[in-house]
C-alpha cells in the first residue's frame, strides 16, 4: 500500500513538472496547441479594423490566397472578419464576437495601440494565440509584426530636408487618426528634418492612408500656402504630385509609399523628386506564420518582429539604408494595377502571385 501511494506521488510530482517545463518553453500557454502534432488544422481569424484604400484590400487579399500554399496548405481553417467602421470600440466589440467563436489564434489590424488590450488580454487568458500585424499594440501578451515606422519617417524626412537644400516650408500627413503607426510615422519625419532649422512646416493633413483624400487636402492646403516647398505623406505620394499638377505648381519633393501607381508617376512625371517607403503587404500572412509555429509549440524568440524596409527613389539616398532606383518596367509598372503595392512577396512563401495580391481567382 505505501509503495502505491509513492508511485502515485511521484507521477503527480512529474506532472507538475512536465507543466513548469512546458509554461517555461511556450510562454504559459502551456503548450498552446497542447501538444498538437504538424498535421493538426488550426482555426485562425483576421481582425481588420479599416479596408478603406487599396493596402488593406492587397492585406487581406495575400492572407486569404497564402492560405492555399505550404506552410499553411490543409492546416488553417481562415476567416476574415472586418470590424464595423474605424473605431476601437467597434472592433473591441467584433473581437469580443470572435473569442466566444474559440479560435486557436486571431491576427489583429489594431484600430488603437492601448485600447484593445483588454481584450487581447482576454483572448490570451483563453489561450488563443494573438498575433498584432501593422500596427502594434501595448497588450505584453501579444505577438507583433510591423513595420518600423519611425525609422521610415526618420529616412524620408532627412531625405526631404537635403533635397530641398535645407530650407522652405513643408506640409506633413497626421494618416489615419488613433493609429499608432501614424504617430510614429509623423514623429520620424519630424525629428529627420531637424536637422534642417530652416525648414518650417506649415500645415497638416490626414490623408487616411487613401489616394482621394491626400490629393484633395494638399490641394486645399495650396491656396494659403502656395510655395510649399517639400511635402510628406503616409499614404501615396503621387496624389500630392497629382494636386501639385492640377494647381500648376512646380513639382516639389514628395515623400510617400510605393504603390504602383507612386512609382509610375514619380518615374513619369517630369521634375519629379520622390522617396518611397516599403511597407510589406504581406504582413497578415507573416503573422499566421508566426502564429503557426506559436501553435506548433515552436520557439518564437522576438514578441516584436520588424519587417525589413528598403526605398526607391530618383535622386539622392541617406547613406545606411536599403535603396533601389525607380525604373519604369521594371519596378514601376504602368499596365498594372494603380493600388498594387510592391513587393508583395514574402520571403517565406515565394509562391505568392500577382493575382494573389489583386485578389483574383486564377
Amino acid at each position: 500500500m505505501n509503495r502505491n501511494r509513492k508511485r502515485v506521488k511521484l507521477l503527480a510530482g512529474t506532472a507538475v513538472l512536465t507543466l513548469v517545463v512546458a509554461t517555461a518553453v511556450f510562454g504559459g500557454r502551456a503548450g498552446s496547441a497542447e501538444a498538437k502534432s504538424s498535421a493538426d488544422t488550426y482555426k485562425i481569424v483576421f481582425s481588420n479594423n479599416f479596408a478603406g484604400n487599396d493596402w488593406r484590400q492587397e492585406l487581406e487579399a495575400l492572407a486569404a490566397a497564402s492560405v492555399k500554399y505550404p506552410p499553411f496548405k490543409g492546416r488553417i481553417d481562415y476567416k476574415l472578419v472586418r470590424a464595423a467602421d474605424n473605431t476601437a470600440t467597434s472592433q473591441i466589440a467584433s473581437l469580443n464576437d470572435i473569442i466566444l467563436t474559440r479560435p486557436d489564434a486571431i491576427i489583429i489590424e489594431p484600430a488603437s495601440p492601448t485600447a484593445l488590450n483588454q481584450v487581447i488580454a482576454r483572448a490570451c487568458a483563453q489561450k488563443i494565440v494573438v498575433v498584432t500585424v501593422d500596427a502594434n499594440v501595448t497588450a505584453p501578451c501579444a505577438y507583433q509584426v510591423s513595420t518600423n515606422w519611425y525609422n521610415n519617417g526618420l529616412v524620408a524626412g532627412k531625405w526631404l530636408g537635403k533635397t530641398m537644400g535645407g530650407k522652405g516650408e513643408v506640409f506633413l500627413d497626421r494618416g489615419l487618426a488613433g493609429v499608432s503607426l501614424s504617430n510614429d510615422l509623423l514623429r520620424g519625419y519630424k525629428d529627420g528634418l531637424k536637422a534642417y532649422p530652416k525648414i518650417k512646416t506649415v500645415a497638416y493633413f490626414e490623408s487616411q492612408f487613401a489616394l482621394g483624400p491626400e490629393q484633395s487636402s494638399v490641394a486645399n492646403l495650396l491656396t494659403a500656402h502656395p510655395n510649399v516647398g517639400g511635402i510628406a505623406v503616409s499614404g501615396y505620394g503621387s496624389g500630392a504630385i497629382k494636386a501639385l499638377q492640377a494647381a500648376g505648381k512646380k513639382l516639389v519633393p514628395v515623400a510617400g509609399y510605393s504603390y504602383n501607381v507612386s512609382m509610375v508617376t514619380c518615374a513619369k512625371a517630369k521634375g519629379a523628386k520622390c522617396i518611397l517607403a516599403t511597407n510589406a503587404p504581406y504582413l497578415a500572412a507573416q503573422g499566421m506564420k508566426i502564429a503557426l509555429d506559436v501553435l506548433d509549440g515552436k520557439k518564437v524568440n522576438k514578441k516584436t518582429i520588424n519587417t525589413p524596409t528598403f526605398f526607391v527613389n530618383n535622386n539622392v539616398t541617406i547613406p545606411g539604408n536599403l535603396f533601389e532606383k525607380i525604373k519604369l518596367g521594371v519596378n514601376a509598372l504602368p499596365n498594372q494595377a494603380p493600388g498594387l503595392f510592391l513587393p508583395f512577396k514574402a520571403p517565406f512563401m515565394p509562391q505568392l502571385t500577382l493575382q494573389d495580391a489583386l485578389g483574383k481567382k486564377k
